[in-house]
């Protein structure tokens, strides 16, 4: 066996996971739902819809709620939806668990190993659109497979359209479609072979093209990025593009320009270099008219022996420094 199949094994399982997890907290189902099955048909994956009844939060909005029986309310309200999507050829099952969400999440995993997660900003469309949760930016820095944070409301810039007949920049095409470009921004020092590998996996399972965006400094040296060679020659488009502005300003405008509807970024990110303060992951997804889905880049110091990390997408960056994103 050739040294880093596993490696090689698990970033495609990544790219085109037999188990998703959707994490839900059941108010934000109406936007949820149509993303999740499209990354499940994209890549004919199982569904897992996901609840966290936790002890100090307030009462979910589901169908059926009545507040002595939250977990009986939260149960009906999964399994009416998991039948729909059955209905659709699409193997789907439930699980409500007590606890902390971000705790919940990462016993479930363990429990039932999956290759991508799935979570909203918002529990609804009416909170803030300008900030994210605390256990979803826990979540995102600290789950080691790839996790998408899906906004609000992304299903009806589905189907707007610029003055040229072009779909709005951010949005997916349709309710039942993928994005037909990612937005890939790295730093000075380029991406991660293993992260270049992992954006054309994720865009040949969507048809979609890769843009990497290049962030350094005015003047300095970009070199340019390893090639990545297929004999079978089945890898998707690549472009690259260059930017000198890492803030969430910049990157959004970015997503304007390209049309892209999703955005790729190591997590924690690295957009270092750049003559501006960096994005962190939190400002990055809070912002994002798209989903924005992580590459999972956690440190040595952070122990998930039960889960399969990519080895060599590991960061040298103790873990209180991926703090800055909170």
């Amino acid at each position: 066996m050739r040294p880093g199949i596993e490696d090689d094994f698990a970033r495609s399982c990544y790219a085109a996971p037999d188990r998703i997890v959707v994490a839900t907290a059941l108010s934000d189902l109406e936007y949820l739902v149509p993303q999740a099955v499209a990354h499940a048909e994209a890549a004919h994956a199982e569904l897992v819809f996901l609840h966290a009844i936790a002890p100090d939060a307030p009462p979910a909005q589901a169908t059926y709620y009545n507040p002595l029986k939250a977990d009986r309310d939260a149960r009906l309200t999964l399994e009416v939806l998991s039948r729909h999507i059955r209905a659709r050829g699409i193997a789907c099952s439930t699980a409500v668990r007590h606890g902390q969400p971000a705790e919940v999440v990462e016993d479930f995993l363990r429990e039932r190993p999956a290759g991508r997660l799935m979570i909203g900003r918002q529990a609804s469309r009416e909170e803030n659109a300008g900030r994210l949760g605390s256990a979803a930016t826990q979540i995102m820095l600290q789950t080691p497979i790839p996790v998408c944070a899906l906004p609000a409301g992304v299903e009806e810039r589905g189907n707007a359209k610029q003055p040229g007949g072009r779909a709005e920049a951010g949005a997916w095409q349709g309710r039942g479609d993928g994005p037909r470009a990612i937005l890939y921004p790295v730093g000075e020092n380029g991406a991660q072979p293993e992260g270049i590998r992992f954006a054309l996996d994720v865009a040949q399972y969507f048809h979609a093209e890769v843009i990497l965006l290049q962030i350094s400094r005015e003047g300095a040296y970009r070199a340019e990025p390893k090639t990545i060679s297929c004999s079978a020659g089945l890898w998707p488009r690549m472009r690259r593009i260059h930017g000198t502005d890492a803030s969430v300003t910049a990157l959004l405008e970015a997503v304007r320009e390209t049309g892209a509807g999703m955005i790729l970024t190591e997590a924690p990110p690295s957009l270092t270099g750049s003559t501006t303060v960096p994005a962190t992951l939190a400002e990055l997804v809070a912002h994002a008219p798209c989903p924005v889905l992580t590459f999972p880049v956690l440190p040595w110091t952070q122990s998930h022996p039960e889960l399969q990390v990519l080895s060599a997408t590991h960061s040298t960056v103790p873990a209180a420094a991926s703090a800055e994103a909170r």
